[in-house]
């Protein structure tokens, strides 16, 4: 079990990475060319606190969506009945109401939250042997 103190922790990581992941675009917006899909303007007020800040931030969300989804060969990831629990688990957090539910997982709750425990302490698990928590 997971103590309350690293699931609040965990809830407030989850939440952040589905908005961050909602923002992840696999294809480019009609009319954009490619050579500079990935440009970025330039931001010179930014600190250096703010830099480091994004690039934690940036790091962090990267070693989260590692663990749950895996990489492109699917080394890392959850298996597969934890990772569709986790991913509506983080969606609902998102929407701060329990609304949506996998079709995927099991109608009984109780078997859905056991899937969730266990998907949500494998999570804690990859993200502090990467150093995250």
């Amino acid at each position: 079990m997971i103590d309350k103190a690293l699931k609040e922790t965990l809830d407030q990581l989850l939440n952040d990475w589905h908005h961050w992941s909602k923002k992840t675009a696999v294809v480019s917006m009609p009319g954009k060319c490619a050579m500079f899909s990935q440009a970025q303007t330039p931001r010179h007020w930014d600190s250096t606190a703010d830099i480091d800040d994004e690039a934690i931030a940036r790091s962090t969300m990267d070693a989260l969506d590692f663990a749950i989804l895996g990489d492109i060969k699917g080394h890392g990831g959850l298996p597969e009945p934890q990772r569709t629990a986790v991913c509506f688990y983080a969606k609902n957090l998102s929407a701060k109401v329990s609304v949506w539910i996998s079709p995927r997982l099991p109608e009984n709750q109780i078997a859905r939250q056991t899937i969730v425990n266990d998907g949500l302490c494998s999570v804690a698990q990859k993200l502090h042997t990467l150093g995250v928590i």
